[in-house]
């Protein structure tokens, strides 16, 4: 074991060896979404579109839920004590 590294724990010794992995991706992070935001506002606006129509009446989610709900009350008419 190295003697500059005795008595200090594992983190705190790879701490000690190696540079944080976050700061210089941040940077370059920046900068592609500036590059790309244009592509990144397409996109978002895309994937709202459908979760909106997903959501309303007649959607998926909508369509799934709906369905959930009447399962869940035809469990609790067949296990309920009348």
């Amino acid at each position: 074991m190295d003697r500059s590294l005795s008595g200090v724990s594992g983190m705190e010794s790879f701490l000690r060896i190696r540079d944080l992995p976050s700061w210089p991706y941040f940077a370059d992070q920046q900068d592609l979404i500036e590059v790309r935001k244009d592509e990144f506002v397409r996109s978002t606006d895309r994937m709202a579109k459908m979760a909106r129509k997903s959501v309303r009446e007649g959607g998926f989610s909508y369509h799934n839920l709906d369905r959930m709900i009447d399962d869940r009350k035809s469990m609790i008419d067949r296990f309920s004590l009348k």
